[in-house]
């Protein structure tokens, strides 16, 4: 269960579930994006059910990482006014974790994104090894059964030559032929074509849903703004603008590969 000094600070565009359960004391602030309308009724029961502790935060403008400039925003503003953390940072855009790992290593504010506030106090597999290690102290070695005494064996007897025996003839052994062995030619390799380049193919929609189909339904992004956000890390590469993902959704809903009601997104593939 969380502690009751943390913060934690919801990316509501790409996260609605949130287990109240877990808060314990702990202070929240909700962002919400500018074209979101719905609120669920038991997300809206349990901020009211935290009184003072709880508040929203409406991001203004429409774009990409309209949200997530906000959150880092307020990150600043609270670590400004004296916030010692835990920070916690509620969503699944791993474009947090550089700035929460900043705030650890240089400010000592202990801050990490998580996907649900379960795993917010959850011991890490290397905390949990070590607690163990200390626990059960170092290992004593075991001691080294003695070993038996062997027995020295007595030296072989040879027989005595003959006053009359002859001497054997050395025999010269005769010199070997070296035996050519030949080194198979190796193949010449094979230049690789262009278009195998990780990042050749131009952003267009068919390229985007091919992408998407790869994915598993439950992965892909529900919310409209966080699938124009999907598509523009998707082809980083190109720095494509805004209006190129808009255009590319504008065709996948054309084509009928996805629809789009109220900012909520269907997948027909």
């Amino acid at each position: 269960m969380m502690s009751a000094d943390a913060v934690v600070l919801v990316d509501f565009e790409s996260v609605q579930d949130i287990d109240f359960s877990q808060l314990c004391g702990s202070r929240l602030v909700v962002f919400a994006g500018e074209i979101q309308k719905k609120v669920p009724i038991e997300v809206a029961m349990g901020l009211q059910a935290l009184g003072e502790r709880a508040r929203w935060v409406r991001s203004s403008g429409i774009g990409p990482n309209a949200l997530d400039f906000h959150i880092a925003f307020e990150i600043g503003r609270m670590v400004e006014k004296g916030e010692k953390g835990p920070v916690f940072v509620l969503s699944h855009d791993r474009g947090f974790d550089s700035l929460l790992t900043w705030l650890g290593t240089k400010l000592g504010i202990p801050a990490r994104r998580v996907t649900a506030l379960a795993e917010a106090f959850r011991a890490s597999p290397a905390d949990t090894g070590a607690a163990e290690g200390q626990a059960s102290g170092p290992a004593q070695p075991s001691p080294t059964p003695a070993q038996p005494a062997r027995a020295t064996p007595a030296p072989a007897a040879f027989p005595k030559p003959s006053a009359n025996a002859k001497p054997a003839a050395h025999t010269p052994p005769k010199a070997a032929k070296a035996a050519s062995v030949k080194t198979p030619a190796k193949k010449a390799a094979q230049p690789q074509s262009g278009n195998d380049k990780k990042g050749s193919a131009k952003p267009n929609a068919e390229l985007t849903r091919q992408i998407l189909a790869r994915s598993q339904k439950v992965a892909r992004p529900r919310r409209r703004v966080t699938l124009a956000k999907h598509i523009h890390a998707m082809f980083k590469v190109h720095a494509i603008a805004e209006r190129e993902v808009e255009s590319i959704i504008a065709k996948l809903i054309a084509n009928r590969s996805i629809s789009d009601v109220e900012g909520a997104i269907t997948y027909h593939f």
